[in-house]
């Protein structure tokens, strides 16, 4: 029992520190919003602004995608957990 509880705590101290890097919207990338809708970044009036299409995305995957903890490790590299559009991945 005891053995159980050590290798959960220490699972729970891992995905908790393992932490993602920063996301930083790069104008020269283009990035994809949980498997369905393309997003980029540009320049409005001396402002950076990130937008994305607005598709209809009815894949079951989507909702669940666009529900991301960010502090759940991400198995790619290029992907980032954001609160407002769930898992954003570059291309």
């Amino acid at each position: 029992m005891k053995i159980i509880v050590a290798v959960l705590a220490i699972v729970a101290l891992a995905t908790l520190s393992s932490g993602q890097k920063r996301f930083v919207c790069d104008p020269n990338k283009i990035y994809q919003e949980n498997h369905c809708n393309y997003c980029s970044c540009a320049v409005v009036n001396n402002q950076l602004t990130f937008i994305c299409t607005r598709k209809a995305c009815l894949n079951p995957e989507y909702q669940y995608f666009r529900n991301c903890n960010p502090r759940n490790p991400i198995p790619c590299d290029n992907c980032w957990c954001l609160p407002r559009f769930g898992i954003l991945c570059e291309l």
